[in-house]
């Protein structure tokens, strides 16, 4: 078994550290690929750095007695990210389990009027969401758990539609869930989203373009099928303020777009959209094709993937906010997952991600709350670069959220955007106590959505159980746990019905 400071290495993550030995073979290991994010797995994957390919060596007696605890019934069968179950499992050892209590009757009608805010059918979607283990449209909060004050701080902040806040919180405590939770809360509120998971390779912040892409692409409104910018600007085509050089709100970057649309060119309007969304196209053959159908407006801006253009892509993300408010929406949340990836970078990206934080900061914080004069940003190299002001309009509805794990070089870092505690909300972990309510509201979502379906005690308990089990071993994921016991109440619900065969 792996020790703490041993150097191992993963068939596909590479090599890596061993940061803390867990229970039962289970170790958190932090690999050169991933220099921020630790990863929780089974010692048996892994093999020393000079040693036996991993799975070769002999297994010692800490990993037979986890080969004699998995078993079909685990928990682990519930984590995608488990090791494998053994082929023929010994019988699984007794273990003492302390009784959980009945829920109370006042209790049990809390959680099913959380839960019936919803209809049926999205009951359902939001059960199967958490089956498949994505995001549900709806229904978050009927199983948000001990997290009142934090909710309340974010429906504030959304009300005002500007304005941010940063989640910080350390692996397990539930940043994630609390954005899906900000998220659906600002949907409900009647504005539009857009949440993005950072990633130094695709989304990454050092990148401006690449993350306006990501942003523009991911625009959400309540009433909108698809993802994406063209159903807010398809709302303003009509509108002479917008869709004409020289209107009221009309904007260097957008309004040709409706202009191409206005006229029908189903080339141009392919030619405007691909430019608007920020892909690679050639700003003067955009011109071209605007003379053609009479522009008399400006040209149209090179769009490059350069820290020196950060300002330009600010400026267009708080345009596409403040036309969301005019196309029936309250403003945008902008969402961040995984801000402290950035620490993955290399220095000087490093140092151009927190430029281009500073740049969304600037447009969404309160200015005595920032480390830094936004007059100090850089500008550009280019006069026309220099000329574009950080804000579409001063009043306009753009709120970011920012979710960070508190890493010690992320936190000395951020500092340098903002020294004040007047936006950062600190997420205590997911406690095991909290366990009980977790599997009772998933219970009354759950009940919902299969009407005459009953959970009953025993099962809860066992899902309880199963679930604590799992942590235990490492596996602390609030997602991981959700799915997992959305997975106990189906197998039980099929077994009373004949449609399964334990």
């Amino acid at each position: 078994m792996f020790d703490k400071g041993d150097q191992v290495v993963h068939p596909t993550r590479g090599v890596g550290v061993v940061q803390k030995r867990l229970v039962r073979g289970v170790v958190r290991v932090l690999f050169d690929d991933e220099p921020s994010l630790p990863r929780t797995l089974h010692g048996s994957g892994l093999g020393l750095v000079g040693g036996p390919p991993p799975g070769t060596e002999e297994a010692s007696s800490e990993d037979e007695s986890m080969n004699d605890y998995l078993s079909e019934d685990s928990a682990s069968d519930l984590y995608p990210q488990a090791v494998a179950v053994v082929q023929q499992p010994k019988p699984k050892p007794p273990k003492p389990r302390a009784p959980l209590p009945e829920v109370s009757a006042e209790a049990a009608a809390l959680h099913r009027e959380h839960a019936r805010v919803l209809h049926a059918a999205d009951a359902w979607q939001t059960i199967e969401a958490l089956r498949l283990g994505v995001v549900p449209s709806r229904g978050v909060q009927a199983y948000t758990v001990a997290r009142d004050e934090e909710l309340a701080n974010l429906g504030g902040l959304l009300k005002e539609a500007n304005g941010c806040r940063v989640l910080w919180g350390e692996y397990g405590a539930g940043k994630t869930h609390l954005l899906e939770a900000a998220e659906q809360l600002a949907l409900e509120q009647g504005m539009a989203t857009a949440r993005i998971t950072l990633d130094p390779r695709e989304n990454a912040l050092h990148h401006p373009l690449r993350l306006y892409r990501k942003i523009a692409d991911s625009i959400r409104t309540v009433d909108q099928v698809a993802l994406g910018f063209e159903g807010v600007l398809e709302k303003l085509v009509d509108s002479p303020d917008h869709n004409t050089p020289g209107g009221s709100k009309s904007s260097r970057f957008l309004t040709p777009y409706l202009w191409a649309m206005r006229h029908g060119d189903h080339e141009a309007i392919g030619w405007l959209r691909d430019y608007v969304r920020g892909d690679n196209v050639d700003a003067q053959a955009v011109n071209a094709v605007l003379t053609k159908l009479g522009w008399t407006g400006q040209r149209v801006l090179h769009m490059s993937d350069y820290r020196t253009y950060g300002r330009m892509y600010v400026h267009l993300v708080g345009t596409l906010a403040s036309w969301c408010r005019d196309a029936g929406s309250k403003g945008l949340v902008l969402l961040f997952d995984e801000v402290e990836r950035v620490d993955a970078l290399r220095p000087a990206d490093r140092t151009y991600a927190f430029e281009v934080l500073k740049h969304y900061a600037a447009v969404t914080m309160d200015e005595k709350d920032l480390a830094f004069d936004p007059e100090t940003l850089y500008k550009g190299g280019q006069q026309v670069h220099r000329e574009i002001s950080l804000r579409f309009r001063e009043d306009q509805p753009l709120t970011s959220i920012f979710a960070l794990t508190p890493l010690p070089e992320v936190e000395e870092q951020f500092a340098g955007v903002t020294e004040s505690g007047a936006t950062d909300l600190r997420l205590r972990p997911f406690a095991p106590d909290l366990l009980g309510e977790l599997l009772d509201r998933i219970a009354a979502l759950y009940e919902h959505a299969y009407d005459g379906y009953k959970v009953e005690h025993k099962v809860r308990e066992h899902a309880c159980h199963e679930i604590a089990e799992a942590q235990d071993e490492g596996h602390d994921s609030f997602r991981d746990a959700v799915r997992a016991a959305v997975a106990l109440f189906d197998r039980d619900r099929l077994i009373t019905i004949g449609r399964w065969n334990p």
